[in-house]
């Protein structure tokens, strides 16, 4: 495998173009790692968040999602964990002394934004087991059956139940004593349009962390892995998660520039949240000099069908935590849309209009996007076909100069077609 140290090279714009197809993102975990970044395919980094601003989250998406997550990210020095265990025996009305070395602790899975740490005890066998409660298909209530003991950033403790699930989270949260108790309540539907729905123990409220959207993760999480020494333990590592509904392929061994999407089948694209995860740089504990891999590239496919390029390129470290991401995002997943037999985009190269022709079995409900080479889209529209020859003329007002993907999707498939803009 060929390999580069790294320089620990400085960019003074957060995104430069390189080539029409090519550019270079900045994204950072802050000095000393001390935050977690969200990023987009079309817009690069978008808000930055401190890892102290919230403590565990909730799924918000699905009736059927039941998640609770615990906050892994932490800066490098001088900021703790927040860190959740189960004791051997006990309930929530009982009073706990601090006893870690026979308490289990619970870790997210980076699997999926679905299961979090309160999950990760659930009987996989059992679908109406959730971890923190059971499902009672009676009253369409997940009930709470679990207490955690929570060790809060600044060293308190705190015991914690969810009593239930439905619509909203309800719980609530002690002093080991049961003194300072809290009753909470989170709604899911007044965070619908996020992932998870965040949770301060040192406000008693949630948290807007989230933009609307996005599609990795750039943050510390805990995972299994070697630690430098030889041995395998839970470690604190830098990397990138998916978002919701985003999949990426993978490739080794193989030189990126030459790589193409159509060199990746359908079955390479994965949904677990840590396909591109850590390690793509190794860091050197004697030195603290990352060695980044030159021959891996990842595919990123997200819930719009858009597909970016990405190599990993540079690292600096807890000096800056700035990562370089060299991305094309010029490419469209295109498959066979079912029922449409024609397709026609004119004129090509366009000014002012443009005018699409099809031909569907059965009237259609499509969703009509312009794409540019960095993902972003300028047309977003939703409109019904009716079956048979249709023309729609689509009005191009302050689109720059360019190429675009014309992209069509329906429930059954997408097909993209380059366009170029000249005025």
């Amino acid at each position: 495998m060929i390999k580069r140290i790294i320089s620990f090279l400085t960019f003074g714009a957060l995104t430069f173009t390189t080539t029409l197809n090519s550019q270079f993102d900045q994204v950072s975990v802050g000095p000393l790692y001390n935050v977690h970044t969200f990023y987009s395919l079309g817009e690069g980094a978008l808000n930055s968040v401190e890892n102290s601003a919230w403590d565990i989250a909730f799924s918000s998406q699905g009736v059927q999602d039941a998640g609770i997550f615990v906050n892994e990210s932490a800066a490098l020095a001088g900021q703790e964990q927040v860190e959740i265990y189960i004791p051997q025996t006990g309930i929530y009305d009982d009073v706990f002394e601090v006893d870690t070395e026979s308490w289990t602790r619970l870790y997210n899975s980076e699997v999926d934004w679905q299961n979090g740490a309160f999950n990760s005890i659930k009987d996989e066998i059992d679908v109406f087991d959730y971890g923190w409660g059971q499902y009672n298909p009676s009253t369409n209530t997940v009930e709470g059956n679990q207490v955690y003991l929570i060790k809060l950033r600044d060293g308190s403790w705190k015991k914690m139940f969810v009593e239930n699930l439905f619509f909203d989270w309800n719980f609530k949260y002690a002093d080991l004593d049961g003194q300072n108790e809290v009753f909470a309540s989170v709604s899911k539907a007044e965070h619908i349009e996020n992932v998870l729905a965040y949770f301060s123990f040192s406000t008693g409220e949630t948290v807007d962390v989230e933009p609307t959207s996005w599609d990795l993760l750039v943050t510390r999480y805990n995972t299994y892995t070697e630690d430098g020494n030889g041995n395998f333990e839970d470690y604190v590592v830098t990397g990138l998660l998916s978002g919701l509904d985003v999949q990426v392929a993978e490739k080794d061994d193989v030189d990126p520039d030459q790589i193409s999407h159509t060199d990746i089948l359908a079955e390479e694209y994965k949904s677990e949240l840590d396909v591109i995860g850590f390690d793509w740089k190794t860091v050197d504990f004697n030195t603290s000099l990352f060695t980044i891999d030159d021959d891996r590239v990842f595919f990123v496919k997200n819930a719009e069908d858009n597909v970016c390029k990405l190599q990993l390129i540079d690292f600096e470290g807890a000096s800056t935590g700035i990562m370089t991401i060299k991305k094309e995002c010029s490419i469209i997943a295109s498959t066979e849309i079912v029922g449409l037999y024609e397709l026609q985009l004119y004129p090509n190269p366009t000014t002012d209009y443009i005018h699409m022709l099809t031909d569907f079995q059965e009237e259609t409900s499509v969703n009509l996007r312009l794409v540019d080479m960095n993902g972003r889209a300028w047309i977003n529209i939703n409109k019904n076909v009716d079956s048979g020859f249709n023309q729609t003329k689509l009005r191009l007002r302050n689109i720059p100069n360019g190429n675009y993907h014309f992209v069509i999707q329906t429930k059954n498939g997408v097909k993209s077609q380059p366009i170029i803009i000249v005025n």
